[in-house]
């Protein structure tokens, strides 16, 4: 026979997993949320990947311009037409405040990426 006080722990197990029930269908729906936006998470790495191309690009081409400047004031030629020292450190300062700001970005999305792969993979 069923005493009260069991009838009393299967109602309360029941209303449990009526709201267990309800935490999963939303839980359901935030992975669903998740999982487009670790889709718009892995675009945005993928056009840092790009940005970060084009920043090397730029930075081999600085590179060469410079090692033309050079070779122009260490051969004493009239240096004109060609771009001023000026010009050249205007140009690398910006790359460097590029740069700074590329690696910061970098830091901080591959950290949370770190983390966020290691609390799943637990």
């Amino acid at each position: 026979m069923v005493s009260k006080k069991q009838h009393e722990e299967h109602q309360q197990w029941d209303s449990d997993h009526e709201m267990w029930l309800v935490d999963i269908a939303m839980w359901q729906k935030e992975h669903q949320h998740s999982e487009e936006k670790l889709l718009a998470i892995q675009d945005a790495i993928r056009q840092r990947a790009a940005a970060l191309q084009e920043h090397a690009q730029t930075i081999h081409a600085h590179q060469r311009q410079n090692h033309h400047h050079e070779t122009l004031m260490t051969e004493e030629e009239d240096a004109k037409s060609e771009i001023t020292h000026q010009e050249m450190e205007l140009k690398h300062a910006t790359e460097t405040q590029i740069h700074q700001h590329l690696k910061q970005e970098h830091r901080e999305v591959a950290i949370l990426v770190d983390k966020l792969y290691k609390l799943l993979k637990k």
